[in-house]
């Protein structure tokens, strides 16, 4: 093999390793992108773990306090439904 024959292969050799380093480019990018993804995911979970053990028990408290207290014929009051006379009757 020639001088010419080297060249030819080192030249492919360097093709292939920019060809290389542009896959390597692309990959760290969709990588960047995926990883935002997954931190955006892992906030938004966390917030709802978060809903679901601590403002969870607010809510219900809230909730407690603006069901009728008067039960009917034994019915828990939990049970009956809400009765909403404001929204019925505008003057």
């Amino acid at each position: 093999m020639g001088v010419a024959g080297y060249h030819a292969q080192f030249s492919s050799l360097m093709l292939a390793i920019e060809m290389a380093k542009t896959d390597l480019h692309n990959q760290i990018l969709a990588y960047h992108e995926l990883l935002d993804v997954k931190l955006a995911l892992d906030v938004e979970i966390s917030t709802n773990r978060n809903l679901l053990e601590g403002d969870d028990l607010k809510f219900l408290e809230k909730s407690l306090q603006q069901l009728p207290i008067v039960s009917q014929a034994g019915t828990p009051p939990y049970l009956l439904p809400r009765l909403d006379t404001k929204a019925r009757f505008h003057t």
